[in-house]
């Protein structure tokens, strides 16, 4: 099979800001060269960001106008990826313009494929009567619906989704793949040591929101769990959470690292048996790239609260730990439960997520 050499993604910020989802965008584009010799071509479709022409070898350009005719003045006559959440390309979530932009290329170029990977689709949660999202949640789903037909695939991260797409386009829409996503911050270059061997430690890391729930809705969740697994200290990674005496506030000690670099990230992932994450809930587990960091990395995924019923093939206190009074989590438990979610990410691991990517992009 011949490949072309070069691709367009397209994401709603990139780097040097902090965004999971431009994150992932680059850990695609290394495997697509390393796995195929294909180049990518970013396209950010933010025209307030501000940053390097050039990332990791990889060329970088931003739209000069959230408009049609400023998008379509930088695609190129070749395979493309957009990486979609409406709230990324648009106040609103309704991002009129980049539908038109893709209308007008695929008319211009009707054989370069597009792939169009929703991390999102639209708020399909009932919302108050009083919110922009109420009376923009039908313009939304709608222009999901448009972006679908024009896609050659889609790839998504929930089953729901998946099912969602197809209901929003029952008949003309195309190839839909549900596969949760990867870690945005690496994947580790050898296999992790055995958890019996590494240093009893519980890292909390991911949006400050969450991380003030595990420590302030989740406390006693989390102290707990602490005592159960004899963790010795935990690891804060992130942005602050602002809580005033964080580090006194529990019985066991916590170093606040603040924003590190990837690499630091995964040292300390490295030296860690258990991650604690909050604010998702369990059933979207499977586009917590946080969650999937843990997989990754071998550690005991714990949660606060669980979902009733299995989803995306993620089962509570199989694939990750709900802390309840009335059972003991050992380290023998967390060790079959940490086995078994690493599993189930390398079934969609970065190499298989950017292999089926890119058979259903140009194959």
């Amino acid at each position: 099979m011949s490949y072309p050499p070069v691709i367009q993604q397209i994401t709603p910020t990139f780097a040097p800001r902090i965004n999971g989802l431009a994150d992932s965008a680059v850990l695609i584009a290394q495997e697509l060269e390393r796995q195929f010799g294909v180049r990518s071509h970013f396209i950010v479709g933010d025209s307030t960001w501000s940053g390097p022409a050039e990332h990791l070898g990889f060329p970088v350009t931003r739209v000069q106008a959230r408009s049609p005719q400023r998008l379509l003045a930088l695609l190129q006559n070749v395979p493309t990826v957009l990486h979609y959440e409406g709230y990324g390309y648009a106040q609103r979530g309704y991002p009129r313009w980049l539908k038109s932009g893709f209308k007008q290329w695929k008319k211009q170029t009707p054989k370069s494929p597009l792939l169009t990977i929703f991390h999102e689709v639209y708020p399909y949660h009932a919302k108050p009567l009083w919110s922009s999202s109420f009376w923009l949640a039908p313009l939304q789903r709608r222009l999901a619906g448009q972006l679908s037909r024009l896609s050659r695939a889609l790839i998504t991260s929930k089953e729901s989704y998946a099912q969602l797409l197809a209901e929003i386009e029952p008949t003309t829409v195309p190839k839909t793949i549900a596969m949760p996503i990867i870690s945005t911050i690496g994947e580790p270059k050898a296999k992790p040591p055995p958890l019996s061997d590494r240093p009893r430690r519980l890292i909390v890391f991911g949006h400050p929101n969450s991380r003030r729930l595990v420590y302030g809705r989740d406390r006693a969740l989390l102290v707990q769990i602490c005592q159960e697994l004899e963790i010795i200290a935990i690891d804060d990674v992130g942005v602050s959470t602002e809580l005033p005496g964080l580090t006194t506030a529990l019985p066991i000690p916590v170093v606040e690292h603040g924003v590190v670099a990837a690499a630091t990230v995964q040292d300390l992932l490295l030296e860690a048996i258990a991650g604690f994450t909050s604010f998702i809930p369990a059933d979207y587990l499977a586009k917590s790239s946080v969650y999937g960091a843990f997989c990754a990395y071998g550690l005991i995924p714990i949660m606060g609260q669980g979902a009733a019923q299995m989803m995306d093939g993620l089962q509570a206190q199989q694939h990750y730990w709900v802390v309840n009074p009335e059972e003991r989590l050992t380290l023998a438990k967390g060790i079959a439960i940490a086995q078994q979610a690493t599993a189930w990410y390398h079934q969609h691991d970065l190499a298989t997520y950017t292999q089926t990517l890119f058979e259903a992009l140009v194959g």
